[in-house]
Formats: C-alpha cells, structure tokens, sequence
C-alpha cells in the first residue's frame, strides 16, 4: 500500500488514482494497489521488469557516499519517524541499513557542495514535492558558488516540463540562451 499510494503522489494529474486505489481496497480489492506498485517498480504482468532503475538508484547512493548510520542510529531515526508520521514513518525507517554490506566503498565524503569555478547553476524545487524536500534545494542552491534557486511553488516531484511557464521558460532560457535570473523567479 505504501508503494501503491506513493505513486500517484509524484503528479496531481495521478492524484485521481488515490481515490480508485482507497475505493478499491475498502471494498476488499488489492488488485488496483498491486498495479500502481508494480508500475512504480516498472513491474510487468508477468512479473519481469521494464528496467533496473530501483537497484541502480541503490547502487548510486550507495557509492555518492560512505553510509554513517549505525543500528542504535537507526533504531533512534525509527523511532523518531514513527512518532512524527505514524502511519508511513515506520515504512521509511532503516532505509540508512541498504548499503551496510554493499560489495564497493563509497571514495567519497558527504559535505557541502560547492561547484567552485562552475558556470551559473540552476536549481529547481518544488513546495512540495513529495519524494524530495524543497528545503534541499533550498540548501543546494545556498550552497553552490553560483547557484540559483527556481522556486515552483506547488505540487508534484519536479518541476521542469511539468509544472508551468514561469518554471519552463526560465529553464529554457537559461539551457537555450545562458540567461541566468538575477533572483529566484519564484514561479
């Protein structure tokens, strides 16, 4: 369920399909719950998959960083979890335990990130985003020798070519003709 329901969370125009999945399920079918799932892992009806994108998103943040949770941490952030969002926080806790045993170490160390030197770099965050806080790109965009922060304000996971012109036109400019905006155009 918890997959089923995180699914139509990334687009308002998915939303509508919450309401067919909790109608469906309330009346003693999982079925509906079992293909937004699937969906979301590229699942397919005969159980094979479209692509590996879950194991290469794992793969990749396994080696972004060396992991610094231990089991007491973890045990504190489930806990934690449990008590701000008692209903999905328990399926969000130990999240930190999946690289624990992964065959390569990360080279790399979690810090600040400051693209010295870089061209201009634009970062866009949505208000509310469901799978990535618009705080980080808040933070990122503070943290970036030259960035600047796009504000979507709205919903949905990302913005870009799917939110509204303000966001699409900003964007565009800026891959299209270099044009930076001198301040967050807060779309």
């Amino acid at each position: 369920m918890f997959t089923a329901i995180i699914l139509p969370l990334y687009s308002v125009s998915n939303w509508p399909y919450l309401g067919d999945l909790f109608t469906s399920v309330m009346a003693g079918d999982a079925d509906y719950a079992f293909l937004l799932a699937d969906s979301y892992y590229s699942r397919g009806e005969d159980g094979t998959y479209a692509d590996n994108s879950t194991e290469s998103f794992v793969a990749i943040n396994c080696l972004d960083y060396a992991s610094t949770s231990t089991p007491d941490s973890l045990k504190a952030e489930a806990a934690q979890l449990a008590v701000i969002a008692p209903v999905f926080g328990p399926s969000m806790s130990y999240g930190g335990s999946g690289c624990a045993d992964w065959p390569f170490s990360s080279t790399r160390e979690r810090g600040p990130i400051a693209a010295s030197g870089s061209g201009p770099i634009l970062v866009v965050g949505t208000t509310n985003d469901p799978a990535t806080p618009y705080v980080w790109a808040q933070n990122l965009a503070g943290q970036l020798e030259n960035g600047t922060l796009v504000t979507y304000n709205g919903e949905g996971h990302t913005a870009y070519n799917k939110s509204n012109a303000c966001v699409d036109d900003t964007v565009d400019a800026y891959l299209i003709d270099g044009t930076v905006p001198e301040a967050d155009p807060d779309c």
